[in-house]
């Protein structure tokens, strides 16, 4: 399993990676000091359940998505490449 996070504006951070059992994952949370577990998680998706929030709750969540997740927060670029390439990183 690999976690990577990175911050983000305002109090916010990306947690990202591949584990064997969900495979692709990200989550993005709001770090702003006196929210509640349930309030701080905005958004995020994994390969077997997909998407955890907003209206695509339950759809499929593909690499290909993953990428593009990854691109527009602008996390390393080599992690995105391994998405591409369908590799663990």
């Amino acid at each position: 399993m690999s976690r990577y996070t990175k911050k983000l504006q305002e109090n916010k951070e990306i947690a990202y990676g591949y584990d064997h059992a969900v495979g692709y994952f990200y989550d993005i949370f709001d770090n702003t000091p006196g929210l509640d577990d349930e309030n701080s998680h905005l958004e995020g998706a994994d390969s077997l359940f997909g998407y955890s929030k907003g209206l695509k709750i339950g759809k499929k969540f593909t690499k290909a998505e993953m990428a593009e997740v990854l691109t527009v927060h602008e996390v390393n670029t080599n992690h995105i490449q391994s998405v591409a390439l369908d590799l663990t990183f």
